[in-house]
């Protein structure tokens, strides 16, 4: 996606400086006559990538509102905790949460979660797509 963004920002950037090469070239065409073709070709340039740009924009807005699945921590936080009881074989035991991290490099949520009035606690990492806890560990 950054690639994307970057790319389209790029074009925008090239069909702005078309755009004020275009104007620079009409006053000179129409001061003397000179550079018709120059000054053709960077307008029509400029409102190709312009269009160009626009239809990037379209596309890339689009994989993002549709597409691209976020993260979230509410729907992991609480699949987790309702899978405690099968995780710790505590069945009636309630579990609060205490902390919670999110890794970007791993797509993961880091949890840890305590026994509510009990002295257990686990630490989690619960997978951001599917909301599965991947990894549950004691800790001390």
């Amino acid at each position: 996606m950054k690639v994307w963004l970057i790319a389209l920002w790029a074009i925008l950037v090239l069909a702005v400086a078309l755009s004020a090469l275009s104007s620079i070239y009409l006053v000179a065409y129409l001061k003397d006559g000179q550079r018709r073709t120059a000054t053709i070709f960077c307008a029509k340039a400029a409102m190709f990538l312009l269009l160009l740009s626009g239809v990037g924009l379209l596309i890339l807005g689009t994989t993002i509102l549709f597409y691209n699945k976020s993260w979230d921590a509410a729907a992991s936080v609480e699949k987790a905790l309702s899978d405690m009881s099968r995780v710790s074989g505590r069945k009636d035991s309630k579990w609060i949460l205490q902390s919670l991290q999110r890794d970007d490099t791993t797509n993961l949520f880091k949890l840890v979660v305590a026994e509510d009035g009990g002295q257990l606690k686990y630490a989690l990492n619960v997978d951001a797509d599917t909301n599965d806890i991947k990894k549950a560990a004691p800790t001390p």
